[in-house]
């Protein structure tokens, strides 16, 4: 049987957001890391722009609630709770959703 795609996800999207073993990243962690490690540079006028944008995506993802999107912005700790005991059972069932819709597609 050949591998069903998921919706209409690429093939880079569907291996990022079905698999655990992915990079994440801890964006808002990193930025502030470089913001104090950084006291003379311009930097902190610059984050703190690209922080207010980087809100305006995440609630702008929360109102779309798109599986792999929500996916996405959990690895990226945009979303609050993206570090919780949970965050293996809310991206498990993000992925059911992905399954779900997938076979909706295809009936």
């Amino acid at each position: 049987m050949a591998k069903r795609k998921i919706i209409s996800m690429g093939n880079i999207v569907e291996n990022y957001v079905m698999n655990d073993l992915v990079w994440k990243v801890d964006v808002p962690a990193f930025l502030q890391e470089i913001v104090t490690a950084s006291r003379n540079t311009p930097y902190k006028a610059t984050f703190k722009i690209l922080n207010n944008v980087l809100a305006i995506l995440a609630q702008r993802a929360i109102e779309l609630n798109d599986p792999a999107l929500n996916i996405i912005m959990l690895n990226l700790s945009l979303y609050d709770g993206s570090h919780g005991k949970d965050i293996k059972e809310i991206k498990a069932r993000e992925r059911n959703r992905i399954l779900e819709q997938s076979r909706n597609c295809i009936k």
